[in-house]
């Protein structure tokens, strides 16, 4: 229901910070910095559908984070590092992990901020298992369900 919105917000996301990247995790994680660089969104979004293989079997986002902090982390991160991370939370793994592996990404990088598309919705707290694990751990917990949302974060992304 939000691809799309989330497709053109890692668009401007890859424009304009020269040092971005971005990654894309479910069941396991995928990097999909060259997949998103595609202009046509079309494309792209084909794209990362075939990088995506193996999404339905729930989200394990700790699995994912231990994936990112042991083989990607040092390359793509240094300490004035703003990771976003654009998730609901909802964790079919190990809800500790997920916490330990938030833990790890933190001592490595500026802020964590992360987005929930489920921010938008009456009535939502951040009542899951994940999302409670992660949240000790991150700088900024905001709404990624428009793209009024995602333009609100501008001034906080400016100022990084």
């Amino acid at each position: 229901m939000y691809t799309g919105v989330f497709l053109r917000f890692i668009h401007g996301v890859l424009d304009n910070f020269r040092e971005a990247e971005a990654f894309l995790f479910h069941t396991h994680l995928a990097h999909v910095s060259e997949a998103m660089k595609e202009r046509d969104p079309a494309r792209a979004l084909d794209r990362l559908s075939m990088m995506a293989q193996g999404s339905g079997g729930g989200t394990r986002i700790g699995d994912c984070l231990a994936t990112f902090n042991r083989h990607h982390a040092a390359r793509v991160i240094h300490s004035r590092t703003c990771v976003m991370i654009v998730s609901d939370g909802y964790e079919t793994g190990d809800a500790a992990k997920l916490g330990a592996e938030m833990a790890a990404l933190g001592r490595r990088c500026r802020r964590i901020v992360w987005l929930n598309p489920m921010m938008g919705w009456d009535g939502y707290a951040p009542e899951a298992a994940g999302i409670k694990a992660a949240l000790p751990h991150v700088d900024l917990h905001a709404p990624a369900h428009s793209l009024e949302s995602l333009a609100a974060l501008e001034p906080y992304l400016a100022r990084l």
